[in-house]
């Protein structure tokens, strides 16, 4: 049922015939990938009542991360349950693809309300502003140096923007796959018998590639939509 909903929804995601590949990369290709990503990682599977009950514990209760070599007992009781071990977000991390998908669809939607309503040949506009001697030489300088200043501020935000290229670096010096703590696999749940509970959020092994595969997604649309921008 929700994949002929899904189905039934790709004719609102269709092409424009007023733009150009940055700006569909941007609108259409960018939402469809959220979308799918919202989706898969939504699909959930479980073994039988008890691998049932632990996953489902796992995955609604705030997760404590702590390294698989390192067992639960070596722990100090006070900083087992930190601030800084302490991982909430990744339950909402459907949601959050959803809302990536809304922003990214959004201002196209913007566009076209505003270009039916307002009676104006958008085309015939679109094929004046190609022409480069329409553009000040004044105007594209000022333009450039927003950009830049805008870029230079987007880098300094938070470590996101290195984590494609860490992921890369170690690849290349044959460092193993290393789980990242952002996203953790396997969790290790205290109760009150005399044993732990080792849960295997396996949906989190492919969250983690998603953000690899997004994080560079995101570096081509920044290149292809400056490009475009500085083009226009």
């Amino acid at each position: 049922m929700m994949i002929e909903t899904l189905i039934s929804m790709a004719r609102y995601l269709s092409a424009h015939k007023d733009d150009d590949f940055a700006d569909r990369m941007n609108y259409l290709y960018t939402p469809n990938m959220l979308l799918a990503f919202s989706v898969l990682i939504s699909f959930k599977q479980f073994g039988g009542s008890w691998e049932q009950y632990a996953e489902n514990f796992c995955w609604s209760e705030d997760t404590y991360y702590l390294p698989p070599q390192v067992h639960v007992a070596q722990i100090k009781e006070s900083e087992r349950y930190s601030e800084e071990r302490k991982l909430s977000y990744y339950q909402w991390v459907p949601f959050f693809l959803l809302l990536q998908a809304a922003c990214f669809r959004l201002p196209s939607l913007l566009w076209k309300a505003a270009s039916l309503s307002s009676g104006v040949r958008v085309h015939d506009i679109v094929v004046k502003a190609l022409d480069s001697q329409n553009m000040e030489d004044e105007c594209r300088h000022r333009t450039i140096i927003m950009l830049a200043n805008h870029l230079a501020r987007a880098l300094q935000t938070d470590r996101y923007q290195w984590y494609g290229i860490s992921v890369i670096q170690d690849l290349m010096r044959g460092i193993p796959w290393q789980a990242s703590g952002y996203f953790p696999r396997v969790r290790q749940m205290a109760n009150i018998q005399k044993y732990s509970v080792q849960c295997v959020l396996v949906i989190n092994i492919f969250t983690e590639k998603i953000f690899i595969l997004l994080w560079f997604w995101y570096g081509i649309l920044l290149v292809a939509t400056s490009i475009s921008f500085i083009y226009w």
